[in-house]
């Protein structure tokens, strides 16, 4: 995808897990998840809403952090507990009315790299 492409894109899908975090999932001793978010990519997304953009996440894991995250930076969608994400990532197109080709989907496991027809090569090795 050329850099002029991506103005076409109206919403942006991502993962939290090795996405908006580093992949580790820390435990506490009652169970309770901690997640550590990078104050940068908090930066993007809010620049991605200022240019009028859609962002939505969508996770297999459920966490309250990721709900406190998502509210904090405007996400209009988040979705937790998905263990299929396709079907769950075609509910979010349907109600946001964005067609799949003006969306753009992170994601680091097969699961959330098999919800969207590629464009290009979009593996980071391979550029």
């Amino acid at each position: 995808m050329a850099a002029a492409d991506y103005k076409t894109i109206d919403l942006l899908v991502l993962d939290v897990d090795g996405v908006l975090t580093d992949g580790r999932i820390i435990l506490g001793p009652d169970g309770e998840e901690t997640k550590v978010f990078n104050v940068r990519d908090g930066w993007g997304m809010r620049a991605w809403r200022r240019s009028g953009r859609t962002l939505a996440i969508i996770t297999g894991r459920s966490s309250p952090a990721v709900a406190q995250r998502g509210d904090e930076l405007g996400v209009e969608i988040v979705r937790q507990g998905a263990k299929r994400k396709l079907p769950v990532y075609r509910q979010v197109l349907a109600e946001l009315g964005v067609p799949a080709e003006r969306t753009a989907v992170m994601g680091v496991a097969v699961n959330a790299l098999r919800t969207a027809s590629p464009v290009s090569d979009t593996h980071v090795r391979a550029h």
